[in-house]
C-alpha cells in the first residue's frame, strides 16, 4: 500500500507535489513561513527555494519508502538527516504534527479515491515512523 501510493505521486512529480505540500503546511501554519525564510518571499509557490526544498523533502521521503523493510539502513539515514538539517532550525513535534497532516492532506487530494482509510493509516504509522526517528535524533543533540 505504501509503495503503490508512493509510486501514484511519483507519477504527478516529486517537484508538483512538494509544492502541493508547502501550500497545505502555510494554509495551516503561516507563521512556518519564517522557519523556511520565507517571510519576504513575494510569491512563495514560484519561489526557487520552495520548489527545492520540496524535492530534496519529498525525493527524501521517496528514499525513505523504498528503504520502509529495512529499517537497520533506513533510520541512521532519517537521524543523519535530522542532524544535519533540522537541528538548528527549532523544528518541534508540533511542526512535525502539521508537516504530517500536511502529507496526509497532500494524499488525499492526490489519490483521490486510491486514499482509503486503509491508504490513511498505512501513511500514518509511516509518518510516525520517519518522525520520531528524526526527532529522537534532534532532541538527542540538544
Amino acid at each position: 500500500m505504501l509503495k503503490h501510493s508512493w509510486e501514484i505521486l511519483q507519477d504527478l512529480g516529486v517537484e508538483a507535489v512538494g509544492l502541493l505540500w508547502f501550500k497545505r503546511i502555510f494554509e495551516v501554519a503561516p507563521d512556518l513561513r519564517q522557519l523556511f525564510h520565507l517571510k519576504r518571499e513575494q510569491d512563495i509557490y514560484q519561489s526557487r527555494a520552495v520548489k527545492s526544498h520540496g524535492v530534496k523533502v519529498f525525493s527524501t521521503l521517496g528514499l525513505a519508502v523504498a528503504g520502509v523493510e529495512d529499517m537497520e539502513s533506513l533510520v541512521p539515514m532519517l537521524q543523519s538527516i535530522a542532524v544535519r538539517h533540522h537541528v538548528n532550525k527549532g523544528l518541534t513535534w508540533e511542526h512535525f504534527d502539521i508537516f504530517g497532516q500536511a502529507l496526509l492532506d497532500t494524499l488525499e487530494a492526490r489519490l483521490d479515491d486510491a486514499f482509503t482509510d486503509h491508504v490513511k493509516d498505512v501513511w500514518l504509522a509511516f509518518f510516525e515512523l520517519v518522525k520520531n526517528a528524526m526527532l529522537e535524533a534532534a532532541t538527542s543533540l540538544t
